[in-house]
């Protein structure tokens, strides 16, 4: 009113985790604008005032995951698994990363976590039965792929790598039977199509082998 003194107003200083969620907001729109470098900058500025920030963490590991930089994407991602180390995506990001510089058991690791902790985590499923596919480790991709497939009966990648193993355990009929559910499943994927193929050959039935060669 007029006349009467205005009370003494104060600005309250906005608190860092305020400020570090407009920055990651500001990512999150720099990324879907293609604007790559200020996402990066704006990821980096939060973990500079908050070096254990979960989502910028995340965020910045997928970004450098996505640029090739799996060296770095594997340290944010190890990072957000000491931040939050029940949350499965975080395990599974990092053994995503790690699965892209080194030979070592690490990834499996990663993805085992991931699946303890959320036991449908249908990607981790995937890439633990790649890796142990891809070093032979047959009866253990078996191990696996039986609970695997019990939570994801129809996907076909684990159909797949169940059709894999089991051919390379001389169990032929097993090895068509999920191939051929896989080939429902994905009827136009090469190497699904190339997998029954082989199998069908070590059987011996060549007239049908010649339906699935590509």
């Amino acid at each position: 009113m007029v006349g009467q003194d205005m009370p003494n107003c104060r600005v309250m200083p906005v608190p860092d985790r305020t400020r570090a969620q407009v920055k990651l907001n500001d990512a999150m729109a720099a990324l879907r604008l293609g604007q790559v470098a200020r996402a990066e900058r704006l990821l980096k500025g939060v973990l500079r005032t908050a070096p254990r920030h979960f989502d910028a963490l995340m965020m910045l590991g997928a970004l450098q995951g996505r640029q090739g930089r799996f060296d770095d994407a594997a340290m944010l991602f190890s990072r957000a698994v000491e931040a939050r180390p029940v949350d499965a995506d975080a395990h599974y990001n990092l053994g995503l990363a790690l699965g892209q510089v080194e030979t070592s058991d690490r990834p499996i690791a990663c993805y085992r976590q991931a699946l303890a902790i959320n036991p449908r985590h249908l990607g981790a499923a995937n890439n633990l039965a790649a890796e142990l596919v891809a070093r032979e480790r047959w009866e253990e991709a078996l191990r696996h792929l039986k609970p695997a497939r019990a939570q994801h009966p129809d996907d076909p990648q684990l159909l797949c790598k169940s059709g894999i193993a089991l051919k390379e355990t001389g169990r032929f009929d097993e090895a068509v039977a999920a191939l051929q559910q896989a080939v429902q499943k994905l009827p136009n994927d090469a190497g699904i199509h190339a997998n029954l193929g082989l199998v069908l050959r070590n059987l011996g039935d060549l007239g049908v082998v010649t339906q699935f060669e590509i």
